[in-house]
């Protein structure tokens, strides 16, 4: 288990009070004053350490402590239920999201907060799925391809099977790629064309099947995608640089490199805009502050890492 426990304090308090002497000499009995009440002290939870799981397309999850003010230990590994671990998400109850690619039947396992084996396997619609991302209300969203090219499936709360289908205009050389929401609840989507090396981001609005070209420019060449709750918008490409788009702006306002080594995937663009992006050629997992412009932490992974999510 990956829980804290809960620490709690009760105290107890009773008193007496002795005779005093009656009328005449004779003591009088003493009277017990009836016990205070119990006092229960509010139960104060230590507040949990955030967690960090690494997919890094092996057969297991790697889990590190999330704080990017040092270098952490790795503290498990998640391998009941994971076949090729392609993408990780979590949702607001904590539940962690695994996408398995690549095995006879690709499938998504879900597993409960603390819990090292999934209680659910969905396989339901999923043909090559890819990164995936839970919005606010605990809807799956599962970048993957169609006959068509690039979709992503929909799956709502608690769901098994698809409950939407969203196309996105994919070229014949494009892939599906980040995931994101911003604070409306809109998803952002981006592809990629390996031929002309020409990334495009996607908006899909709460609700809505139709993608929305937002027309962003000098976007990085590759298919990660972050979002805040500032509505920032991050777009980062292959060789490790990371464009961030101001709130309805189609230029970005700054940029961050992490040299010109590596192959970056996906990233994890927390709400207060920390960034978590793994180095899939180096074995590296790359930790941005809030507004930096340069890494704040970068530490070594047993594994290649291909995606990331925080439990909070």
């Amino acid at each position: 288990m990956w829980r804290i426990g809960i620490a709690s304090c009760i105290v107890v308090g009773a008193g007496c009070a002795g005779g005093a002497s009656a009328p005449g000499g004779a003591p009088e009995p003493a009277v017990m004053q009836a016990p205070r009440q119990t006092s229960l002290q509010p139960q104060r939870r230590r507040r949990e350490p955030a967690l960090l799981f690494i997919a890094d397309l092996s057969s297991n999850v790697l889990l590190y402590p999330a704080d990017i003010n040092e270098s952490p230990k790795l503290l498990g590994e998640i391998t009941q239920g994971v076949t090729r671990s392609a993408g990780v998400a979590t949702d607001a109850r904590g539940n962690l999201y695994v996408v398995n690619s690549g095995a006879s039947t690709p499938n998504v396992s879900v597993y409960e907060r603390g819990a090292k084996s999934p209680f659910k396997t969905i396989t339901s619609g999923l043909n090559t799925p890819g990164f995936d991302a839970v919005d606010s209300v605990g809807n799956l969203y599962v970048a993957d391809s169609g006959s068509a090219g690039g979709i992503v499936q929909v799956y709502g709360p608690g769901a098994s099977s698809p409950s939407k289908t969203i196309d996105i205009p994919t070229g014949a050389n494009s892939g599906v790629g980040g995931l994101a929401f911003d604070p409306s609840g809109a998803l952002l989507v981006n592809t990629f064309d390996v031929k002309t090396a020409t990334a495009v981001v996607f908006r899909v609005p709460r609700g809505s099947s139709s993608p929305q070209n937002l027309n962003l420019q000098d976007l990085p060449g590759g298919l990660s995608l972050g979002a805040d709750k500032a509505r920032n918008i991050y777009a980062g490409g292959h060789a490790g640089e990371i464009a961030v788009y101001p709130p309805g702006k189609k230029s970005p306002s700054r940029s961050i490199s992490l040299g010109p080594d590596g192959f970056y995937t996906q990233m994890l663009v927390t709400p207060d805009g920390t960034i978590y992006w793994p180095d899939f050629d180096d074995d590296e997992m790359f930790e941005i502050a809030p507004g930096a412009l340069a890494p704040t932490n970068v530490f070594a992974t047993p594994g290649s890492g291909v995606d990331a999510a925080v439990v909070p």
